[in-house]
């Protein structure tokens, strides 16, 4: 699962370079500092979430029956 949201991290950083840049004003230079960074967190903290809800929900099931 966290390979797969990781594979991501390339269109990441040109989604948040273009949000950055273009919307907040930032220098290119800086917004791909920032998109780099946060490409890597934002893709792991979605990946995590995904797997505690499953995880969650698994034993969920389980309990109930």
């Amino acid at each position: 699962m966290r390979s797969f949201f990781l594979s991501f991290a390339n269109m990441t950083i040109y989604i948040i370079v273009a949000i950055v840049h273009n919307a907040m004003n930032f220098s290119y230079g800086n917004a791909y500092t920032i998109a780099v960074w946060l490409c890597w967190i934002l893709n792991l903290f979605i990946a995590e979430i995904t797997i505690r809800k499953k995880h969650s929900y698994k034993k969920v099931m389980i309990v109930k029956n």
